[in-house]
């Protein structure tokens, strides 16, 4: 980084801080600082699963910076990996956010189970694995596929096992 510029502080920093009882503000009321953290995580997280470094769109600031944030940084961190792993090779759609589905969530907490069951469909964790294994299953190996989804080869084949999920024909 240039001097002048800001960047994201980091962790190390934060927590002898709230030993003191200073508390940062939540990632909502960050302002700017929200934009130049997720784009220091889409960075990293593009390396971590060793794709190109997308461009930071304004479509996917935009989405960023309109949503409430709830949580911390590491609700935006998921959310950004999320992207990343269900974009298509070439671009990272802020679509794939999945934000806004979070959002009516928390504006809308006295709806019914059944409709909070119709806006989640789709977003379960065994439906993101079998998305990511077919998706990515013919360019990585089975070892790699397990260690971009944090799980072990046996885990990854019980799993198969589990949703039927064809392995790549070869």
């Amino acid at each position: 980084m240039r001097h002048g510029q800001k960047r994201p502080i980091s962790r190390r920093f934060i927590l002898p801080l709230i030993c003191y009882g200073i508390t940062p503000p939540p990632l909502r009321e960050r302002g700017d600082d929200i934009s130049m953290i997720a784009k220091a995580l889409l960075e990293k997280t593009c390396q971590k699963h060793n794709k190109p470094i997308y461009h930071y769109s304004q479509a996917f600031d935009k989405a960023i910076r309109s949503h409430h944030w709830p949580g911390n940084v590491r609700e935006l961190e998921n959310a950004i990996e999320r992207a990343v792993i269900l974009s298509p090779p070439e671009r990272v759609e802020a679509a794939n956010l999945k934000l806004a589905a979070q959002q009516n969530r928390s504006n809308n907490i006295d709806n019914t189970l059944e409709s909070n069951t119709a806006s989640q469909k789709g977003t379960t964790l065994d439906d993101y694995l079998k998305h990511f294994v077919l998706t990515h299953q013919h360019k990585m190996t089975e070892t790699q596929l397990a260690h971009s989804l944090g799980i072990s080869r046996k885990s990854l084949w019980e799993r198969r096992q589990k949703l039927t999920i064809p392995r790549k024909v070869t």
